[in-house]
This record gives structure tokens, sequence and C-alpha cells, in this order.
């Protein structure tokens, strides 16, 4: 039997920098992003199909879903330090695995444990800030609200400097830079972090299938934890389906990687606006008013998107990607609200709640990405605009339902 670890350190030396939980949150996007220009040179260097290399973006997501469940309930009871360390060591092992792979089953077997390993650090971060704030709510939604923003801006930061490493250097060298910063956390990790997890009564104390997976019972029956969720994952995996097809799309316009790279910059800009209106419209009303707003513009930004691909509209690249960036806006609003929100609502549970949440979120992932995959070269953005309209739609539903008498019972209504 595994006994509990327990921290001793005082409050002081368990605070944790924002720049490193921020590092943290965006090295499994980073996975995702950086490589994302030089689509069409794997392709050709690998000897393979468009199909199979935009594969490599599901086998990703699918590298997550199999250990996210027992990361947070796991870092519940054993501490978040090592865990960490767990995870660092095989995102590091795999990447040097993804550098030199030569055929592409290869590169997608590292593909799926290079996600396997960085899932630890997009799970536990958020649990890491609710153990060393857990008396201050302010201070855990606020660093959420700066997290989630550096969150949603590397999407767009990461194919820009991708393509600009492509370019220069070739695509082995965009993961030369995920291994840099594997590494770097490692070290961070193993020399500098203090374990955050303290000692409470109600945690459990050891390993067993009980003691892991009884706060999926108590989420599974919370329909906030439903609606909190499902509108996150609508967005995540609306702006996905975009981030697998326009490296392609934009490609066939005529744009090197470079400037598919810089196309991608004005949508960090976006998302921190969106992440900045957030947090107005948060105190200004509530969470649940910031989702609707979020979902709303989103399904506007996606029916424009479909609109312009329908009429023929979107000839040009800077056409090609104008209506996204409202749907980047309301996504910037919707990821980081609905976050902050569910992962409050369960703080005694944070871990699970953090595995659980970003579970949802690899599903929308590995479906999105999936459909654009195995049908982009048939069905084309004609599939993306619908895709992102839906996504934004469900995301707005699941944000009004929020305000329904049956869910709203036993706290006052926003």
């Amino acid at each position: 039997m595994v006994k509990h670890v327990h921290s001793s350190v005082h409050q002081h030396e368990r605070k944790v920098p924002r720049l490193y939980v921020g590092l943290l949150a965006i090295l499994t996007m980073l996975g995702t992003d950086i490589y994302l220009p030089a689509l069409g040179e794997i392709r050709s260097d690998l000897s393979t199909s468009v199909f199979l290399v935009g594969f490599s973006l599901t086998v990703y997501a699918g590298g997550s879903l199999v250990t996210q469940l027992l990361y947070g309930p796991v870092s519940d009871v054993l501490g978040r330090k090592p865990i960490l360390l767990f995870g660092l060591t095989v995102f590091v092992a795999s990447t040097i695995g993804c550098m030199s792979a030569h055929d592409v089953r290869i590169f997608l077997a590292f593909r799926f444990f290079q996600a396997f390993g960085a899932c630890a650090t997009t799970v536990l971060w958020q649990p890491i800030v609710t153990d060393v704030y857990s008396d201050d709510e302010h201070k855990v939604r606020g660093i959420f609200g700066f997290v989630m923003s550096f969150v949603g801006i590397s999407p767009a930061l990461a194919p820009f400097i991708g393509g600009g490493i492509a370019g220069l250097a070739g695509w082995r060298y965009t993961f030369a830079a995920l291994l840099v910063l594997g590494i770097g956390l490692l070290v961070w990790t193993a020399i500098r972090f203090h374990e955050t997890l303290t000692r409470d009564d109600a945690r459990p104390q050891c390993l067993t299938f009980g003691a892991l997976y009884r706060p999926y019972a108590i989420l599974l029956h919370d329909s906030r934890f439903y609606l909190y969720g499902l509108s996150v994952a609508a967005a995540v995996g609306g702006y996905m389906a975009y981030l697998t097809a326009a490296p392609f799309a934009l490609a066939r316009l005529g744009l090197p990687p470079v400037l598919i790279g810089l196309s991608f910059l004005p949508l960090a800009g976006l998302f921190g606006l969106g992440g900045a209106a957030a947090k107005l419209l948060v105190g200004r009303f509530c969470e649940d008013t910031a989702l609707r707003i979020g979902g709303a513009v989103g399904l506007a930004g996606g029916l424009l998107f479909w609109l312009s691909i329908e009429s023929g509209f979107a000839t040009s690249a800077i056409r090609y990607a104008a209506p996204f960036g409202l749907v980047t806006f309301g996504i910037g609003i919707t990821i980081p609200t609905g976050s902050a929100a569910v992962i409050a609502r369960f703080s005694k549970i944070s871990g699970a709640c953090s595995s659980a949440a970003n579970c949802m979120n690899s599903l929308a992932v590995l479906v999105s990405t999936s459909a654009m995959s195995l049908l982009y070269q048939s069905s084309g953005n004609r599939l993306l605009g619908a895709i992102l309209s839906a996504s934004a739609l469900l995301s707005l539903v699941c944000a009004l339902m929020l305000g329904s008498k049956s869910v709203t019972a036993g706290r006052t209504a926003c």
C-alpha cells in the first residue's frame, strides 16, 4: 500500500512563480501547435499522406486521453511533484524519438507517448494553484485568468515560432525547441518546485480504486460540471479544427511555412483581448453571463466563416483567416472563464476535476481533428465552417442552460 506523501514546507516555500505555472499549462498545447506550419514538409520528408501527417494531431489527443483520468486523482493522493517528474521524463524521451523518426509509424508512436507525458502538466497546473491559494479565491481566479490567457495566446504564437524554425532549419528543429523546454521544466521541477499538496483529513491516504475514482462520482452527479466542461470543450474542439485545416488551406493559397506561422500571430492578440474582456464581464456580471457572450460571439464568427467559404469570398489568406478572428475572440472569453469556474466549484477535488475537464477537452479535440484529417480532402473548408458553427452553438447552449432553474437550484441565479 502506497502512503500519501505530505509536504512539511512553509506557505512561502509552496508558492510557485506564474511563469512556471504558465509553462506547465502550455506544454501540451505547444506540442500540438509548434510544428503545424511544417506539416507539409513532414509529409514530404516521411513520404506519407496528408491524412497520416494530420493524424499525428489526433494521435496526440489520444495520448492525453489515456492518462488524464489517472494523473489528477493519483496526484490528490501522492502529491503533485512525483507525477510532474514522471510526466516530464516521458515527454522528454518521446520528443527525442519524434526528432529522430524517419518512418511515419514511428513518428506517430512517439507522438502518442509525447502527449502521454505532457498531459501531466496540463492536468496539474490548476490543482497546484488551488493548493497554494486555497484560502484566496480572488487570487486563484486572477492567476487562472493570466495563465489561461497565456494558454490561449500560445496556439497563435507557437505556429509563428515553429514556422520560423522550420523555414530556417527544418521541421525536426521544431521538436528540438520542445526538447529544450521539456528539459528546462524537468530540471526546474526537480530542483526548485516544492510539493504544494498538504495534509487534509478529507483526502484519501492510500492508493485504492475507490479513493482514486470516488471524486468522479461527485463530478458525474453535478450538472454544472457537465455544462461548464462542455462549454469549454466545444470551444477547444473548434479551435483545434481550424489549426488542423488552416496550414493546408493557407499553403494552397500560396503561403510558405514562415508566413503560415505569421498568419496565426494576430490570433494571439485576439485571444488576449477575449481574456481581458472575460475579466471585465465576470467582474461586471458573472461567469455564466460571460460564457453566454463568448458563445454568441464565437457562433457569429463561425457562421461568417462558413458563409465566406460557401460564397467564394475566402480567396486570399486574409479573407480566409479574418472571420476566424471573431471566433478566436469569443473562445478567448469562453475558455478561461469556464475553466476557472469549474475548478473553483470543485476545489476540494481539484486534481480529479482538472483530469475530468481536460479529458472532455481531449475528446473534443479527438473528434474535431479526426473529422478534419479524414474529410478535409473531400469536404475541405465547408466542413471546417460547419464544425466552427456547431461547436460555438454547443458552447452557447451549455452557457444558456447554466441559467435554468434546475441547474441554479441551491445557489443564487446569475
